[in-house]
């Protein structure tokens, strides 16, 4: 958890049991501890979702990358290979099958994977003499479409974190709207008990960063 969401639910923390403990009976007092009460509810859920999809998405881009890896050093080394030798021997062939570098982008990748695929099925009864398996560029199409399906995931997985962490953001400013809210509240009501005024000073009181990250 970041360190200033920690901070900030430590005090909402402290400020709500220093309302179980110092009861007022005062309707707004209690209201304004119930929406308390609420928000921190919904910072530790936006923060465990938070949490929960940024573990998901870097799972999600292993995963992805290594079966990036996989195509590449497999079906698509294969491919090109067998291509490279029936070249010599078959007209055309020479300049369709390359393999493309290892670190391009991803879009490119695919659209290699694709189009080699799509070509050794093409010239399959050419490339068979020569060691083509004819269920090697159907897998390689598979394992693509398996492949861009965990890259869709990892998107919709960093959209989600950003979308809770924005959650976390925006309760946390509210938390700290009742913070000044109740503390005028607070203020008011022990004005004439010292020891009630003190208990509060120190259930609010933190020690905030010299700066934000």
């Amino acid at each position: 958890m970041h360190r200033w969401i920690r901070l900030k639910l430590d005090v909402a923390y402290r400020i709500s049991a220093y309302g179980r403990l110092n009861p007022t009976g005062i309707p707004a007092v209690d209201a304004r501890q119930t929406v308390l009460g609420r928000l921190i509810q919904d910072v530790e859920a936006l923060e465990f979702d938070a949490i929960r999809w940024r573990r998901t998405r870097k799972a999600t881009i292993r995963a992805r990358d290594q079966l990036r890896g996989e195509i590449w050093g497999a079906e698509l080394r294969t491919i090109t290979s067998i291509a490279a030798v029936a070249s010599v021997h078959i007209r055309g062939i020479a300049g369709r099958f390359t393999l493309p570098p290892f670190r391009i982008g991803d879009r490119e990748f695919a659209f290699a994977v694709r189009r080699i695929a799509v070509e050794a099925i093409r010239e399959q009864e050419r490339l068979l003499p020569h060691g083509l398996n004819p269920r090697v560029p159907r897998t390689m199409l598979e394992r693509l479409e398996e492949w861009q399906a965990l890259d869709r995931q990892a998107v919709e997985a960093r959209l989600r974190h950003v979308g809770a962490r924005a959650g976390v953001k925006a309760r946390t400013h509210e938390l700290m709207q009742e913070f000044t809210l109740l503390g005028a509240l607070y203020r008011h009501e022990f004005r004439t008990d010292p020891a009630r005024l003190a208990a509060w000073r120190s259930a609010r009181r933190v020690a905030w960063p010299a700066h934000k990250p």
